[in-house]
């Protein structure tokens, strides 16, 4: 995968089913259909996902984790990417928090590939 951020996330959402990008105040995002499942920075190298809600703690106990401003009470978590990015975990991330946004088509035409 591309060092790039940006490079490697469309290239990872370009595989999702009907996911597009877009500028979320002025952040780089992808949705699914109308929900968002995906937000990164233009200031630092950072990766905001959905995450189940009851789950969100077991990710922030990784210091690289943190509960997003403004949205962490709906489950949207941060990844600091300053650290190096982690394709593998990255795609699993990004492609769990497009299964909780996707519609059910979008999920089955995933699921068919």
């Amino acid at each position: 995968m591309p060092t790039d951020l940006m490079t490697g996330l469309r290239k990872l959402c370009a595989t999702l089913p009907e996911a597009e990008e877009y500028e979320m105040h002025g952040h780089p995002s992808f949705r699914a259909g109308k929900k968002c499942f995906a937000i990164s920075s233009p200031d630092q190298p950072s990766l905001s996902i959905k995450v189940p809600l009851m789950d969100q703690a077991l990710y922030c106990e990784d210091p690289r984790f943190s509960v997003t401003h403004y949205i962490g009470q709906h489950g949207w978590v941060t990844l600091d990417l300053t650290g190096g990015i982690r394709w593998p975990e990255v795609e699993k991330l990004v492609v769990m928090s497009y299964r909780g946004a996707a519609l059910k088509r979008m999920l089955k035409e995933l699921d068919a590939r």
